[in-house]
């Protein structure tokens, strides 16, 4: 398959990153996979995880913490970002950690691509930040969030600058 785009920074190598990295590399396009092996998971899981990603042609590994370290987008044509610091329960006991990793990374992602006069960039969200209000299935035009929990309330705040930047 021909994709318009050539090369991808996908940011968050989980359980959707991982898969989505492995399906653009495995097509041709160039992958530069971005993540900070949080210890959420156990850091033996993810290398185990990544291996195999490691050896399709096209793909570059990158350890980097986006809140933090510089994120890597030169020559990229699109951002996938994926990276959030999971769990509802875990962000009641730590939420200003849940605030730096989703909503700090996520400003600093935008604003880094920004600056490079990147434009393309898809945000995962999460159904928490609709909360316990609104019945599945969720419309995004009609959108009755109400985040009940620290780490809803940062994923509703990612996609609050994701919507700010691409107006700017």
């Amino acid at each position: 398959m021909d994709y318009p785009i050539r090369t991808v920074c996908v940011v968050g190598l989980g359980y959707i990153g991982l898969p989505t990295a492995a399906t653009l590399a495995s097509r041709g396009v160039e992958v530069i996979g971005v993540d900070n092996f949080d210890g959420f998971y156990a850091r033996e899981v993810k290398e185990r995880n990544l291996a195999g990603l490691r050896k399709l042609p096209g793909f570059r590994f990158v350890e980097a913490d986006v809140a933090r370290d510089p994120v890597p987008l030169d020559g990229i044509e699109a951002v996938i970002h994926l990276a959030a610091k999971p769990g509802v329960r875990p962000s009641l006991e730590d939420p200003g950690s849940y605030m730096e990793a989703n909503v700090t990374a996520t400003a600093r992602l935008i604003d880094a691509a920004r600056r490079v006069g990147l434009s393309r960039i898809v945000f995962g969200s999460s159904s928490s930040v609709y909360g316990n209000a609104t019945p599945a299935p969720f419309a995004e035009d009609k959108p009755a969030v109400s985040p009940i929990s620290p780490y809803a309330a940062s994923k509703r705040a990612g996609e609050l600058l994701a919507h700010a930047f691409a107006h700017l």
